[in-house]
């Protein structure tokens, strides 16, 4: 078409709380910005989806990556004008949305193959065709997307575009972009980052030092990977999809999403290979190690061995979600993989950690994401933790935890294990109180968690919160059950009763493990 941008600086297309920016505007706001109370913060990039603030944070931090390697003060976690600019210029030959042969965000056009679908099949939120129509209610979604939209669509498809029958030159999407896990049906692929007020700041606290040490572009800048070159930045900004653009005026008007060409193929990633199934088992196996490796996902490894990642799901009560994260010891996890990876900063006492979650739905041939938000907890000590108190609280909360799941357990319509003398008595008839019983836990318990857990412990107890769990879940049956005490008198007699003795059972051999451990400190 004739034209030549570069995205980077010549269009404002970053959404943010004050409107679309340059990438360029956003990283130097602290040096560009006339007045303290104009410079842009970390905050004020979380507009819109979930997926959508990954997409620009990945984008930006790649940026800083290339622009670190020119910095002369490292003493500081601010930008570098002359640093940004040098890796803008870096860029540059990349970041032109109309090149033929290098598209920013895209694969070129083949003459044989004219890209001829809907705009909107970019977002990962789109169900498949089928489906469509039933998942959209009758919506109507946009036919052109004009330069700025048509950027960041681009920029979100690269990043978290799932696999699916959607194909170009014959090569389908795979499950091989950066920021999307499929983690089962229904459940949350949850991204976690560290922030600080600074979008800088945050971004350096993203980065493995390994990056900048690299002289390696990312791969949606230089597709074509270095022969014998296994680069860790190459790799975790490389994707196994990319679209095939027709453009109007500026304007995108269609589009075929797909898998990429063969070239732009490592040979780890089966790019050698003419036995198209084996190649792409071995891209999987590629792309499953390279995810594990990425700053903003969080692995821990299960009950059988394996690696999975850790979730913080949607639609779950806050104070539940800490306790869970603090059980499964995700404060220490993360705080060591930030020394494994070696950041280019260190996190402070000021910094916090965000959430990017995205609800996974469909099937694992083609997902699809049903919700996608941003969450950044109220009390952010208790999800960092420090080393002096992460036993005692990853202990607290642990037994909090067995309390919930015994007090849920009663309004269960799944038989217990056991023989039938010895199966544990359930009320099925009411297991639709069981969210009701589980709010109740959490609003009893709340006040004292509070406070523990904005203290880290602090003056309470270990056994005052443990004690107090235990109650809260007797108190909290008994509140959801007292309507049908009437008309079922000797089955809520039973099962609370059989709540308070398997419970105060828990407390006794939490509390007895607690003597031991100080009796022996």
């Amino acid at each position: 078409m004739g034209s030549s941008i570069n995205v980077l600086v010549d269009e404002k297309w970053i959404p943010t709380t004050r409107g679309l920016m340059t990438p360029r505007e956003v990283l130097l706001s602290p040096l560009t910005c006339a007045e303290e109370t104009q410079v842009l913060h970390t905050k004020d990039l979380f507009v819109g989806s979930g997926f959508q603030v990954g997409a620009v944070l990945r984008f930006l931090r790649d940026i800083v990556v290339v622009a670190e390697r020119f910095r002369q003060d490292a003493s500081r976690p601010h930008p570098d004008q002359l640093a940004v600019d040098e890796a803008i210029k870096k860029l540059a030959p990349y970041c032109n949305p109309f090149d033929a042969d290098n598209p920013f965000l895209q694969q070129p056009v083949n003459p044989e193959e004219k890209p001829k679908g809907a705009v909107k099949k970019l977002l990962p939120s789109m169900p498949g065709d089928e489906a469509e129509q039933f998942w959209n209610f009758g919506m109507t979604q946009k036919k052109v997307l004009d330069l700025p939209a048509a950027l960041l669509t681009l920029l979100i498809f690269h990043h978290y575009s799932p696999a699916g029958n959607n194909k170009y030159m014959g090569r389908k999407c795979e499950m091989g972009s950066p920021g999307l896990r499929f983690v089962g049906r229904d459940n949350t692929a949850t991204e976690v980052f560290w922030f600080d007020e600074s979008i800088y700041s945050t971004l350096l606290l993203n980065i493995p030092k390994k990056w900048v040490k690299s002289s390696a572009l990312p791969a949606w800048a230089k597709r074509e990977p270095c022969p014998g070159v296994n680069d860790a930045f190459w790799n975790a900004t490389w994707s196994s999809n990319a679209a095939a653009c027709t453009w109007d005026d500026h304007c995108l008007v269609e589009v075929k999403t797909g898998g990429i060409p063969e070239k732009w193929l490592l040979p780890e990633q089966g790019g050698d290979l003419s036995n198209k199934s084996r190649a792409k088992g071995i891209r999987k196996k590629w792309w499953d190690a390279r995810n594990e490796l990425d700053p903003m996902y969080l692995y821990s490894v299960n009950n059988k061995g394996k690696s999975q990642v850790v979730r913080v799901e949607l639609g779950r009560d806050a104070t539940q979600l800490a306790v869970d994260w603090t059980s499964q010891g995700n404060p220490r996890r993360l705080r060591e993989q930030c020394e494994i990876q070696e950041r280019i900063w260190n996190p402070s006492e000021e910094s916090r950690i965000a959430f990017l979650r995205h609800l996974i739905g469909g099937t694992s041939s083609s997902p699809v994401v049903r919700a996608s938000d941003f969450f950044i907890p109220d009390n952010p000590r208790i999800w960092v933790g420090n080393d002096k108190t992460d036993d005692d609280v990853q202990e607290v909360a642990s037994f909090i935890d067995k309390m919930h799941r015994k007090l849920k357990q009663v309004f269960s319509d799944r038989a217990s294990s056991g023989n039938l003398a010895n199966r544990e008595p359930r009320l099925p008839q009411l297991k639709n109180l069981q969210a009701d019983a589980s709010s109740e836990f959490w609003r009893i318990l709340y006040p004292k968690l509070e406070v523990y857990i904005a203290n880290l412990g602090g003056s309470i107890p270990v056994a005052e919160i443990m004690r107090l769990a235990q109650k809260a879940a007797i108190d909290a049956y008994r509140c959801v059950v007292s309507p049908y005490e009437e008309v079922m008198l000797p089955q809520v007699e039973t099962v609370g009763s059989f709540l308070r003795t398997s419970t105060a059972k828990m407390l006794g051999s939490a509390l007895a493990t607690q003597g031991e451990v100080k009796n022996n400190v």
